[in-house]
């Protein structure tokens, strides 16, 4: 199959952001005398955007207007440390900056869970932003498991579904990826378990993402 282009999720897929991550969300607990959470606990907690990870921290749900008080002042605080601190310690994934260069044929796009100018910031940090034509996030639509940021960034490049390749670590951008009508390749190694990729039964799965121009044929 001749592919027209590749959407990627950001965190945990091209960006391990992870300390970043939890250094604001530990930041919110120690305002509310908290002791911070390990780094593996926060991890599980990743994958449906700021609010669900901050609501998870704090034994709260995003979907209980009971818990909107409480949620909505941590994540002041949450957003406060995080966008004055996007990417202290971000590390680009092993080989991904080599492996969009190679895709550049190809017109790619971002889509994340995270808010736009916060992926943005993350991805200029990182010197990823020019490889990409288009970046989604939180506030462009429905976030992922939705298709909405998907369908979204193939309208804005003009592509067709069924020969778009959605690229992800947790089975938020794999789940996406099959209710846009894309082609799913899971990444091992992200923020995602493998139990959790190998249950969204994705199309390809890759054990790093320096593999993904072979499976592509670029």
């Amino acid at each position: 199959m001749g592919y027209e282009a590749v959407l990627f999720d950001l965190d945990g897929t091209l960006v391990d952001s992870l300390d970043d991550i939890a250094a604001a969300c530990n930041f919110a607990r120690s305002r509310r005398g908290l002791l911070p959470q390990p780094r593996e606990t926060l991890r599980s907690f990743v994958g449906d955007g700021a609010r669900w990870l901050v609501a998870r921290s704090f034994g709260l749900r995003a979907d209980e207007p009971k818990d909107s008080e409480a949620l909505d002042d941590a994540m002041r605080d949450f957003r406060e440390f995080y966008r004055a601190h996007p990417a202290d310690h971000a590390v680009v994934a092993p080989g991904a900056a080599a492996m969009l260069t190679q895709l550049a044929p190809l017109p790619m796009a971002v889509v994340t869970n995270k808010s736009r100018a916060l992926a943005v910031a993350l991805l200029e940090a990182t010197a990823l932003l020019a490889h990409f034509r288009v970046v989604r996030g939180g506030g462009d639509g429905a976030l992922k498991p939705a298709p909405d940021l998907l369908v979204s960034a193939m309208a804005a490049m003009g592509v067709s579904p069924s020969r778009t390749v959605m690229v992800g670590d947790g089975h938020q951008d794999l789940d996406a990826g099959r209710a846009a009508g894309c082609v799913t390749v899971a990444v091992r190694g992200g923020f995602g378990s493998d139990a959790s990729l190998e249950a969204c039964a994705p199309d390809f799965t890759l054990a790093r993402l320096a593999e993904l121009p072979a499976l592509l044929r670029l």
